[in-house]
């Protein structure tokens, strides 16, 4: 196709001339449109990029004798390369080295192109012409000699040596990593496209297929020739190549036009810019299509590894349309089902690919192998396969020893193991059994498992050992059987009957049985066993004195209760048990008297009662009756008693004034306890009038707990000990709230309280809860805001534009929301929105910043966002609090400009494209529902085409059907005062 290149450069003038190439290789047309492709590079954008090394099949072969409609031509595989043998097998070197490509051109109207590694001085293989062509026409266009050089870029020079009236001219490719060097003389290399060209040297491929090559003419220097070139394209969904070879004139559009930029397209049709000189492309052509790191692609796994063994594995970094990302370079996380996967983590990739082994050391059916992204966390898992066991390294017999009685049958199962552990198959297991003696019993086998019957004349306590041995190996194991004879197993315990009633503290006699399910006697049973009872008070272990399994002794109860039983336990099983008849466990021999209540307080003409009780040495209480007790009080001027039995009342004189104390004593022989009785006489009734409210610091913070006691007090200010509430607490911010509440101790109340409103001059006032009019009141104190809890946000109201600044006030709260006018943290601002498309970061101003007293707690900040999106948020942070405001939203700027896409495009007569436009601000950002109009040029004296429409975001174009083509125009898109232009071009 013809591309097209905005006129207003002088490097493409108008009337450029072309001509349709003649395909001599392609018998039939080949779409290019599924390879690779570039979208847009800048100027030397490729020779940035490394060359990898690779080798890459020999792209001097071609399709042979076929014939230009030009002139007869004749290229045969051996055109190019060293010796004419077309050799590429040379490496291209990655970063730092060239690759150098030369082109001869001869007058005669074909070029030829080898890839040079020195001189080129092997000058017989190029094409012959017969003279039916214009080549000899051609070189009148030639000057007799030229020197053109380009740094790092293009040099066309004389050939060497004495050469005959067919000259040839050399032009020489330098590749390099580096694009320093070429300054003006600028060499770009794309892989397809049709191509736009603007000042700067940038260029856009929209659409078409081929290889373009730009540079330069600073000598402009004028002539024409045939072009040859040649190469191949690879499929990017199977790899496969087709080669080509293509031929055409190069006719520059004037004399006169001597300096411009040399291009040429291998598409269906050609544009020949001025003074073009194209030659055969060797070496590998990089792909530049492939994207970022996408997935990756693990290689197919044999159905069945090995534990333990190595085995291939090949991973290859890939992007979104499956293409290796050569650039990849991570390391991969690696780790399989069963958990015993080596190495467990990648060296880095190599040009994308990670080739090694793996070895896997647990058998495992269905296994798979997931390799893991370290940077991004990206996976992949391969097929399932299955991990086998590796040789026989050990064989496990189980049970390893078994006890059993004589006729009894024990199974024994033999396993095989690998050296890591994992199970053999047991059919793939031939083994030998054998008993060290066949006196004790036999053997019955079946593959990996061994029946062992004890003999039934197996003497008490007999042992045999069972061994299995892998066939042919000295790989064995072993297992124990002991023989012994058939017992009756104890089944409980029985108790002979108690009788009569015990007393507390006095050894008695029981006998315990041990017996089988039958009640026979356990003759054989020797303990050891446990005595308890219900009292908790027997617990001993009884570890012999069995005699044919019965044991006869004393136990000891040492607390006296009904319904008593002993119980027998064995200690080795504790589920075989056994528990005696109830029986009365009776008081000991009495030992102490008891006098309540020990103490007592009482007024003058009160009566209280006091009772006597009897214990034992043990605790145990006796019953009082039928004795006889002593009562006496320490002085008779203080009171009387009246006595009946173990009970006495005691009366206070009426006629004590002072507090005095008398003792009441009781005996019962040599025993005697006392009871101390304190006599008070009623005191006055004091009245509460007010409190008094202790001092209080004189600031304090809001929300934090501070001390605060006050007390009852009388008129007169004596405290009214008796006073003990309620009452009602306030403040005069009407925020306080008790805390700790300490209560009352003697008229006085102890607590803590909290204040959450700030203020000067609070006081608190305690009133009574039953006359509120009997109040206290503290002394005034300040309440200052609390710590720093959070920052809060006032945002200026109205829209957010992109660009313009707006006010933002960030203010400390304490965490009840007051202000903190102490403030002086220093504060950070963020946002979310991030940088614009055209890379402007957000601005929040001051920050960081320190508060000072001015602020009292808040600060003005300026900000200003550049990026339009939604959902906005500001972030404040003194490095202990952070605080996000509300979302709020960033629109954008006005339209500063309009991007039609395509923005160049050449189609054939008839066809039809959407264009579409889209509005951006001076940020970059996207500005949706702008309104386009749309305009195309020329309209007469031949339309370029027609659009259906001239207003919306994206229109239909038709190119026109003319008879004179090709046709050149344009398109426009207008949205306000800002307009776009793409470029058309038209062909047959």
């Amino acid at each position: 196709m013809l591309n097209h290149v905005r006129k207003k450069y002088s490097i493409f003038a108008s009337g450029i001339l072309a001509l349709l190439l003649s395909f001599s290789v392609f018998s039939h047309a080949y779409a290019l449109s599924s390879y690779s492709s570039v979208s847009s590079i800048n100027s030397g954008s490729l020779l940035s990029q490394p060359i990898k090394s690779q080798n890459a099949t020999n792209l001097n072969e071609h399709d042979d004798n076929k014939e230009d409609k030009n002139g007869s031509h004749s290229n045969n595989d051996n055109q190019s390369g060293d010796n004419g043998k077309g050799d590429n097998s040379k490496e291209k070197k990655a970063h730092g080295k060239k690759l150098k490509i030369t082109a001869r051109h001869d007058e005669g109207g074909s070029t030829q192109v080898n890839e040079d590694e020195g001189d080129n001085n092997n000058n017989d293989n190029h094409d012959e012409n017969n003279g039916s062509n214009t080549g000899n026409a051609d070189s009148l266009f030639f000057p007799t000699s030229f020197n053109l050089k380009a740094n790092g870029g293009i040099a066309i020079e004389k050939g060497r040596g004495n050469q005959d009236s067919k000259r040839f001219d050399n032009a020489s490719l330098d590749f390099t990593a580096s694009a320093d060097r070429l300054d003006d003389n600028n060499v770009i290399i794309a892989l397809k496209g049709s191509i736009t060209l603007d000042q700067n040297n940038k260029f856009t491929i929209t659409d078409g297929q081929g290889i373009i090559v730009f540079f330069k003419n600073p000598s402009k220097e004028f002539f024409r020739g045939i072009v040859h070139i040649a190469g191949k394209v690879v499929s990017i969904s199977d790899g496969s190549e087709r080669k080509f070879h293509l031929r055409a004139f190069l006719l520059p559009p004037s004399s006169d036009d001597k300096q411009g930029v040399w291009s040429f397209v291998v598409s269906p049709a050609v544009k020949l810019g001025p003074d073009i000189v194209i030659f055969r492309l060797f070496g590998q052509l990089t792909d530049l299509t492939a994207g970022g790191f996408d997935h990756f692609e693990i290689s197919s796994i044999m159905s069945q590894v090995v534990a333990g063994k190595l085995f291939d594995i090949t991973v290859t970094a890939k992007d979104s349309n499956g293409k290796t990302v050569k650039s990849y370079d991570g390391k991969a996380q690696i780790a399989d089902l069963s958990g015993t996967v080596i190495p467990s983590i990648t060296p880095n990739f190599h040009e994308g690919v990670f080739v090694g082994k793996l070895n896997i050391t647990k058998s495992y059916a269905s296994d798979k192998v997931t390799f893991k992204d370290v940077a991004s966390g990206k996976t992949a898992t391969s097929q399932a396969f299955n991990v086998v066991s590796d040789s026989i390294a050990q064989v496990v017999l189980t049970p390893e020893a078994i006890t059993i009685t004589p006729s009894a049958n024990a199974l024994f199962t033999a396993k095989g193991l690998d050296r890591f552990g994992n199970e053999i198959p047991s059919s793939s297991l031939t083994l030998e059994w054998s008993l060290s003696s066949s006196s004790f019993g036999s053997i019955a086998t079946s593959g990996n498992k061994a029946n062992f019957t004890a003999s039934t004349i197996a003497p008490s306590g007999a042992n045999v050992t069972l061994t299995v041995r892998i066939d042919g190996t000295t790989l064995q194991d072993t297992s124990k059987i002991t023989i012994v004879p058939t017992v009756i197993s104890l089944e409980h315990f029985t108790i002979d009957h108690i009788s009569g009633t015990k007393t507390a503290g006095a050894l008695f006699q029981i006998t315990v049985r041990a017996v089988n399910v039958t009640e026979g006697a356990i003759s054989s049973y020797s303990g050891p066993m446990r005595l308890t009872d219900t009292t908790g008070t027997l617990n001993m272990t009884v570890n012999s004195g069995f005699s044919n399994g019965v044991w006869t002794g004393n136990v000891n109860i040492t607390k006296a209760a009904s319904n008593v039983k002993i119980t027998a336990k064995d200690v080795s099983n504790s589920a075989k048990t056994g528990s005696s008849n109830a029986f009365e466990v009776g008081g000991g021999t009495l030992i102490q008297i008891e006098l309540a209540p020990s103490e007592v307080t009482i007024n003058p003409t009160n009566k209280t009662n006091f009772t006597v009780k009897t214990f034992d040495k043990f605790g145990n209480e006796i019953t009082s009756a039928g004795l006889t007790f002593q009562w006496s009080l320490s002085s008779p001027d203080y009171g009387s008693i009246s006595t009946s039995g173990s009970n006495a009342s005691f009366t206070a004189s009426s006629t004590l004034i002072v507090a005095t104390n008398v003792t009441l004593t009781v005996k019962l022989g040599s025993l005697e306890d006392t009871s101390k009785i304190m006599i008070k006489p009623k005191t006055p009734v004091l009245t509460l009038d007010h409190f008094v409210v202790d001092t209080i610091p004189i600031s304090e913070k809001a929300g934090l707990p501070f001390h605060v006691s006050f007390k009852a007090v009388t008129s007169t200010g004596a405290t009214v000990t008796t006073y003990s509430g309620p009452f009602d607490m306030n403040d005069t911010t009407s925020t306080l709230s008790i805390v700790t509440n300490g209560g009352f101790l003697n008229g006085v109340w102890t607590g803590t309280v909290k204040v959450t409103k700030p203020a000067i001059g609070v006081t608190i006032t305690v009133k009574d809860g039953a006359v509120p009019t009997k109040v206290g009141i503290s002394n005034s104190f300040e309440v200052k805001a609390g710590n720093i809890d959070r920052f809060d946000f006032t945002i200026d109201s109205g829209q957010k534009i992109a660009g313009a600044e707006f006010s933002v006030t960030v203010t400390a709260k304490d965490a009840h929301g007051n202000t903190i006018k102490e403030y002086n943290g220093t504060v950070s601002l963020s946002s979310n929105d991030g940088s614009s498309p055209a890379g402007n970061a957000s601005k929040l101003l001051p920050s960081p910043y320190t508060y000072n007293s001015v602020d009292q707690g808040q600060h003005i900040f300026k900000v200003t966002l550049y990026n339009a999106k939604n959902g906005v948020t500001i972030t404040a942070s003194d490095g202990t609090k952070i605080s996000t405001s509300n979302s709020f939203d960033v629109v954008p700027s006005t339209i500063a400009k309009v991007a039609i896409t395509p923005h160049a495009v050449s189609l054939r007569a008839g066809d039809k494209l959407t264009f579409k436009a889209k509005a951006l601000d001076v940020y970059g950002n996207t500005i949706s529902g702008a309104s386009f109009s749309w305009s195309v040029s020329p309209t007469s004296p031949i339309a370029i085409g027609v659009i259906p429409s001239t207003s919306g975001p994206e229109v239909e174009f038709t190119a026109a059907i003319a008879i004179l083509l090709p046709l050149t125009g344009s398109i426009t898109a207008t949205s306000g005062s800002v307009t776009d232009t793409a470029s058309i071009t038209v062909t047959l």
